[in-house]
């Protein structure tokens, strides 16, 4: 009678051990699928934010050679002389110094850029020297002296337009 109580506790042993192991196993495996699928679906996510912005692009009409490129696409450029202006700030003490490139499309633009650029650079240097010194020291200042600047600019123009403008120096004394 003892030796089968032995062999009952031998046997009810194994059994814990053969159940444990099947479900240690069961569990890793269940834990490495979950892993697994949550970063494929991530992955996923991440690749169609970029697939969907080029989809758009791709249904739209492609230009033509007369057209303007992209929008993504670089366009020309357009370098202009410095601009030295008296600030409107109190007492006529402060100066601005400025130089500005502009970005166009197409190769039309440069030439009327040229031919007006007496006319766009009085526009420029009248709006500059109407602004204050706190008017334009900030970057959210700096970005409505640019998108202003861009709309009088493109007033002048009569055959394209401009894209951009650039600060490419930008000194207040």
């Amino acid at each position: 009678m003892a030796e089968e109580i032995e062999n009952l506790e031998r046997d009810e042993s194994q059994e814990q051990k053969e159940r444990k192991f099947p479900l240690k196993l069961i569990l890793i495996v269940v834990a490495v699928v979950v892993l697994a699928g949550g970063g494929f679906v991530g992955w996923t996510m991440i690749q169609k934010e970029p697939a969907e912005e080029v989809g758009p692009l791709e249904a739209a009409p492609q230009p033509k050679a007369a057209e303007a490129p992209e929008e993504s696409e670089v366009g020309m450029m357009f370098q202009m002389d410095p601009f030295v202006v008296n600030l409107s700030d109190p007492g006529g003490k402060r100066y601005l110094k400025a130089k500005i490139e502009l970005e166009f499309t197409y190769e039309p633009v440069r030439k009327e850029l040229t031919a007006r650029l007496p006319q766009l650079r009085d526009s420029i240097l009248l709006h500059l020297s109407s602004k204050t010194m706190e008017e334009i020291q900030s970057v959210d200042g700096k970005i409505e002296l640019r998108n202003a600047l861009i709309k009088r600019i493109n007033q002048v123009l009569k055959t394209g337009k401009i894209k951009n403008l650039f600060f490419t120096q930008f000194v207040i004394q």
